[in-house]
């Protein structure tokens, strides 16, 4: 089959979660042998690659198109490329990864600026429902903000990198932004309980540079591991860890969708200890693949605690976390729940 995949990240850095989820899809497309017409990138990489496929003819038997925007407005000019792909009669489905402009009162803009960018995304949302089949959401949570004719919610999608574990080694992982909406502040305050009152027990804190100054006061802990680390270097402190961390704090934006990071610890099988945000704490305790806890340091503290208690528990939890991958959430599954929506006839599926 020959589709169209359009995606809005640098799929060749795959330093940041937003990057990694369309470089899965794109690999699990080729693993299904599938002839890609990729667009990605900026505005300009997008110009130029979709107007090299049109002017070359190669828009012709094409199976469906798969869109996955980012998180910003997408440019004017792209509408353009989604009503011609649009009128060919192409099966077009959207991502919709994210809806901070329901939750205005979380952006740094005002005045003006917060006003042209609330009205870009409306903008959007309306082009997405004229030139789409159906539209694709992380949670049916997210989904029912929306009004839209075919709303579908896709399988979270994880990779089966299982190891086997061979002892218990009293390291937990953290993988992510840091600040205190992400519930780093929380976090490092558990842990300096959890070393107060049970040991030593390390966290690695995998970040980027920005915002470390949340770290002041912390880093001369000796339980306290900050890393920059991707790919094969990423993978090792997975293996080197028992348990994944997930703090973010419970704001109504926060309880609608899945973290990146929550399915990248699942394919690793790691037990998941996160904060009672619904979507993401009713997957785990549905799946028996973690502990969940309020977010508050005392009581990610306890849950932590309480999970090296039991080391035989512990290892029940991780075997969990690994049927959780396998019963319906490999990137397969995604691409089969999309295609059921996208390649399928009816009255809702004319495009």
């Amino acid at each position: 089959m020959k589709i169209i995949f359009i995606c809005y990240t640098d799929l060749k850095d795959q330093s940041r979660g937003s990057s990694v989820r369309p470089y899965k899809m794109y690999t699990a497309f080729k693993d299904r042998g599938y002839d890609i017409l990729l667009i990605y990138g900026d505005f300009e990489s997008r110009r130029k690659k979709y107007l090299e496929f049109k002017n070359s003819g190669q828009l012709s038997g094409i199976g469906y198109c798969y869109i996955e925007p980012g998180t910003y407005p997408v440019h004017p000019m792209d509408y353009l490329m989604f009503l011609h792909i649009k009128s060919l009669k192409i099966p077009t489905g959207i991502f919709y990864r994210d809806m901070y402009h329901k939750f205005p009162d979380l952006y740094k803009k005002k005045g003006i600026r917060k006003a042209i960018l609330l009205l870009r995304y409306a903008v959007d949302w309306q082009i997405y429902k004229r030139v789409s089949r159906a539209i694709f959401f992380p949670s049916d949570t997210m989904a029912s903000y929306f009004d839209f004719h075919t709303k579908v919610a896709l399988p979270p999608a994880c990779e089966k990198r299982f190891y086997e574990k061979i002892r218990i080694t009293r390291n937990v992982i953290y993988v992510g932004g840091i600040s205190e909406r992400y519930g780093t502040k929380v976090l490092l305050d558990a842990m300096k309980i959890v070393n107060e009152r049970f040991g030593q027990t390390v966290l690695f804190l995998v970040c980027r540079e920005e915002n470390k100054e949340i770290l002041d006061g912390y880093m001369n802990f000796e339980w306290l591991k900050v890393i920059k680390a991707s790919g094969e270097e990423l993978e090792a402190l997975y293996r080197e860890s028992d348990i994944a961390i997930i703090p973010i704090l419970k704001i109504e934006y926060h309880e609608l969708a899945f973290p990146v990071k929550l399915f990248e610890y699942f394919s690793f099988g790691l037990p998941v200890l996160a904060t009672d945000c619904k979507e993401t704490a009713n997957f785990i305790l549905k799946h028996g693949a973690g502990k969940i806890c309020r977010d508050d340091s005392e009581s990610m503290a306890q849950a932590i605690i309480e999970l090296y208690s039991d080391p035989d528990k512990l290892i029940s939890v991780s075997e969990n976390s690994k049927r959780a991958v396998l019963n319906g959430n490999l990137w397969d599954h995604r691409i089969e729940r999309i295609e059921e929506y996208l390649l399928k006839k009816g009255a809702n599926g004319k495009n």
